[in-house]
């Protein structure tokens, strides 16, 4: 298929016989706006349902996650008591989630008594999504309060952890593509879903093209929309970045305490006792030896250090390889069931994923079932991500590789040089130079 066919098939739904039927387009459009500001909230426009209950128990949902995300926020950066306020954010997405999942099941048997023609719509597939979001989100955050429970973190490694930087400029992302998508709903007559796939793949530059803007206005609109979305793209996946490099840091500040504390138990077991033979043993003596470490000690504080970077490194590495196969080959099946009315084989399919995935974007391929469609979107947030840490990995490891390569062994340099005065200037030289080997 080409980009000039597709083009024209714009509002076409897919004929799958086990959709839902809803032509309104205006409901979800107010839904998406309403959920703007919140990352998982924005795939809450499900239309499914036109009584005054269903709306309220909408409306109830959305208030909560939205409820829901402002005490998460709040509780990460206030920094007092953050299991209450995490109690509170659990309660209200797994509230959120149990309420779109019984609208989505109550609906969907009512459809089915009634024996109607059966046609699921994009919304009902982001309603699916939107609930399975929050009670990940659910998941994740019992784990992280039973983990933070069991150990003592300070506060600066508390905000290291509970990093706003990645939420916040998350909101900014999403509001920034629901909100072009209801003004290229506006200018090119398209509905509002279909107006989300075509800012996802624009802003994520993968450029598919079976859905692009015909008036002057739109295409106009395009120069600076495009690159204002690129640049919140890069935001966010640089907070991504910040975020695991002050991971990283933080467990090597703890591997090198840890040995640090280890090496002070060995000299002071293997230290004399104070008795009347060994009154030469001052205070100051002892101190000393502390503040000062042997050229071994600095070697083996080093050799941690470098040990920890390449094994973090590799396994950085081994599991973006991973997770980008399993978005390439296992989406491919996802997609080859989807599109199977245009006939896709498995190839077909992993040639289309691969091309996204990439952000080549010939356009030959594209999806058109609605479910297609919803799947792309999820798909495309994550997996280019995955791809920009995955290359990023690469390039870290080959860089450290021509650094070693050129500098030659970098423990006989400290053994040459001669070591820090303490161990804290070890600590902090090891932290410097792991920032200056990850920029």
């Amino acid at each position: 298929m080409s980009n000039r066919k597709g083009s024209v098939k714009i509002r076409g739904e897919s004929r799958n016989p086990f959709e839902f039927h809803d032509p309104s387009h205006s409901v979800p459009s107010r839904w998406w706006r309403s959920a703007a500001p919140f990352p998982v909230m924005a795939v809450i426009a499900i239309t499914i349902g036109k009584s005054s209950r269903m709306i309220a128990l909408k409306a109830i949902s959305l208030a909560l996650a939205a409820l829901s995300y402002i005490v998460l926020i709040l509780t990460m950066m206030c920094k007092r008591n953050p299991q209450k306020g995490f109690i509170v954010t659990i309660s209200g997405c797994l509230t959120a989630g149990a309420l779109l999942f019984s609208l989505i099941g109550v609906n969907t048997r009512q459809y089915l008594q009634s024996r109607q023609s059966l046609k699921y719509t994009q919304s009902y597939f982001y309603g699916i999504f939107a609930a399975g979001i929050y009670i990940l989100v659910v998941i994740l955050l019992v784990v992280y309060t039973a983990i933070a429970r069991s150990i003592s973190l300070s506060r600066h490694d508390r905000q290291t952890v509970e990093y706003t930087g990645i939420i916040l400029r998350t909101i900014t992302f999403i509001a920034f593509l629901t909100g072009g998508a209801g003004v290229y709903s506006a200018v090119e007559g398209w509905s509002f879903m279909d107006a989300l796939y075509f800012t996802d793949y624009t802003v994520l530059t993968i450029g598919i093209g079976n859905i692009a803007p015909k008036t002057h206005l739109g295409r106009s609109l395009l120069f600076p929309y495009a690159t204002a979305g690129i640049i919140t793209l890069g935001l966010v996946i640089t907070s991504i970045r910040s975020f695991g490099k002050n991971i990283r840091h933080m467990k090597l500040r703890f591997e090198l305490q840890e040995a640090r504390n280890t090496r002070l138990e060995k000299k002071n077991s293997a230290r004399p006792t104070h008795h009347e033979h060994n009154d030469s043993i001052t205070l100051s003596s002892i101190l000393s030896a502390t503040t000062f470490p042997q050229t071994s000690e600095v070697v083996e504080l080093q050799r941690i250090r470098s040990d920890f970077n390449r094994r973090v490194q590799w396994e950085a590495l081994i599991f973006f390889v991973v997770a980008w196969f399993v978005l390439w080959l296992l989406s491919a099946a996802v997609f080859r069931r989807s599109e199977r009315s245009q006939n896709w084989t498995y190839f077909t399919a992993l040639y289309f994923t691969y091309t996204s995935l990439t952000t080549i974007g010939y356009g030959d391929f594209y999806p058109t079932s609605n479910f297609g469609k919803v799947f792309f979107v999820f798909w495309s947030l994550l997996a280019i991500p995955v791809l920009t840490n995955l290359v990023t990995a690469m390039g870290e490891i080959g860089v450290r590789t021509l650094l070693r390569r050129k500098s030659g062994s970098g423990l006989k340099n400290w053994s040459d040089t001669g070591p820090p005065g303490n161990y804290r200037d070890i600590e902090k030289h090891a932290e410097w130079d792991n920032e200056h080997l990850d920029d």
